[in-house]
Formats: C-alpha cells, sequence, structure tokens
C-alpha cells in the first residue's frame, strides 16, 4: 500500500472515531447505568431550601443552576422568592457527582459532561423529592432553570414526549412531570443536543421564557424554532427579551468574587433584575 492511501486511510478512520465519539457523547451512550436511588443519592443531600415561616402547604420553587454552578446566584433567588412567599429549592447537580467550578466550565459548559438529557434525572429526582414534604404544595411545584439547567428542564418534557428516560436512567422515577404546571427558563441552551430543537412536549405547563438581547453564549434563534415546538404542543409560551444585558447577567448582579469577568456591568444587571422580579410575581401569582 502506498504512503498516500495510508495517510487516506488514517484520515478517513480518524474522521470515524471522531463521529463515533461524537455520536456517543450526544446519545449518552457513555452514560453509566443509574437508577432512581442513584441519582437521589446524588441530588437529595445536597438541596438546599428557602422556605417562608409556617407549615404551608406553599407553591415550591425547584432550582436548577447554570453549567458554572454558581452558588450566589442561586443563594439570592432563593431568598427573593422566600420574600415572596414561596418556598425554593436549590438543586445541585455538581456537589454529589464531585464537579468542581473549574471541571464543570472545561467539561459541561462544553458539553463534554452532564448533557441536559442527563441532568433530566435529577429534574425528575428533584419532584420525587418535593412531594414527599409535608410543606410543599404538591399540584403547585413550579420548574425553574438557567442556561443549562433551562436546557435540563426542556429535556426532560422532551424526553416524556418521546417515551424515553433520561441518558442512563433504568427505570422511571415514582413522581413525573404530569403535575407541573408552570415552567421559567431563564437565557436557556436550545443548540445541538438539545431535545427541544427537534419536538414538543406532551404535558401542557405554561412556560415563561427569559431571554437576552445580547446572548454572546447561545444562539437566541435556535430558541425561537424551540419556543414554537413547545406552543404547537398547545403549551403556553410568555416571551420576554431583555435588553441591554447578556447571558447570566443575573450572575453579574449578584457576584462577590473577585477576578471574575463580568459580560453585563452592575447597573444594567442588577435594572434587569428589577424587571424579572415583576414578571416573576405577575407569573407566578397566577396559579
Amino acid at each position: 500500500m502506498s504512503w498516500t492511501k495510508r495517510i487516506l486511510l488514517f484520515i478517513s478512520s480518524a474522521f470515524l472515531a471522531a463521529g463515533f465519539y461524537f455520536a456517543s457523547v450526544l446519545n449518552g451512550w457513555f452514560v453509566p447505568a443509574a437508577t432512581p436511588a442513584s441519582v437521589s443519592d446524588l441530588i437529595t443531600p445536597h438541596l438546599t431550601v428557602y422556605r417562608p415561616e409556617g407549615d404551608g402547604p406553599f407553591k415550591t420553587i425547584l432550582m436548577f443552576h447554570g453549567c458554572g454552578g454558581d452558588a450566589e446566584q442561586q443563594q439570592f433567588w432563593g431568598k427573593t422568592f422566600q420574600s415572596m412567599g414561596y418556598a425554593a429549592v436549590y438543586v445541585d447537580s455538581y456537589a454529589g457527582r464531585g464537579i468542581s467550578h473549574e471541571r464543570a466550565l472545561a467539561k459541561v459548559c462544553r458539553g463534554r459532561e452532564l448533557l441536559g438529557a442527563q441532568r433530566a434525572g435529577d429534574v425528575l429526582a428533584a419532584i420525587t423529592w418535593a412531594n414527599q414534604q409535608a410543606w410543599t404544595a404538591k399540584q403547585d411545584i413550579v420548574l425553574m432553570g438557567w442556561s443549562h439547567g433551562a436546557w435540563s428542564i426542556m429535556d426532560a418534557f422532551a424526553l416524556d414526549q418521546k417515551g424515553e428516560l433520561p441518558y442512563g436512567l433504568e427505570q422511571q422515577f415514582t413522581a413525573d412531570l404530569t403535575s407541573i404546571r408552570q415552567v421559567v427558563l431563564f437565557y436557556p441552551y436550545c443548540g445541538m443536543a438539545s431535545q427541544t430543537n427537534e419536538q414538543g412536549w406532551q404535558q401542557a405547563p405554561t412556560v415563561l421564557a427569559i431571554d437576552v438581547a445580547e446572548d454572546s453564549v447561545v444562539d437566541s434563534n435556535a430558541c425561537l424554532q424551540s419556543y414554537d415546538w413547545i406552543s404547537k404542543s398547545g403549551v403556553g409560551v410568555q416571551h420576554h427579551v431583555l435588553e441591554g444585558v447578556d447571558h447570566a447577567f443575573d450572575v453579574d448582579a449578584v457576584s462577590q468574587r473577585e477576578n471574575r469577568t463580568y459580560r453585563t456591568a452592575k447597573p444594567e444587571s442588577l435594572e434587569a433584575i428589577e424587571q424579572v422580579k415583576l414578571l416573576l410575581r405577575n407569573f407566578l401569582d397566577r396559579s
């Protein structure tokens, strides 16, 4: 065999191997098998609960962080919802898996680990846990996600539509999505590997989607296609676009981390948060 043919064969093999790896990641082929109990064991010990005084039952907001896993952001919103009279639960998808901030940025944010279709199992685990708490209003649980967390929520609904389980999950949780009446999506990821850019949802919660006009991280046009799919399923989608702010503007508003790179200046991000508080209050008070 000539050297030219050998080189071409090597290049072809490399492309095939890369294609197989890419497909395996997108389809979750390398995700370890997990039972509902094992996923719950990763999630429930690391939940942070913010709830008003009293026994409830309270409308409960399950909060799913973005790929950066910013705890300050989640603490801010948890306390905000608590002051509004709602219970809120920060669902940390990283602590139980040993995913550091650096690893999250290098792998999760780049789509190399914990895709939305796998993290959709965390969504079901959190719903199952919430249904077991005496202080939650079982028919008034809200799913709220930021970027990667919003992607995970959307994938949970899209996989449910296809009759498929989250990546790696061996069997269904005792709780499902049928009781979810409201969903809030902050600047969601809707690009490659998102299940909702291919089809709609079977369940029909009311959706509040909050996007930003100057998003430097995700393609807003892809999200418009996803919202269209969801709307065609009979789901009500309220779409709001915030001007003058970038992706993760609320992280910029509340972060005290030193040497942080800010996408949006503090004054603009704080102003946007006040707008969002009004949107959320009007949305959450409707049911």
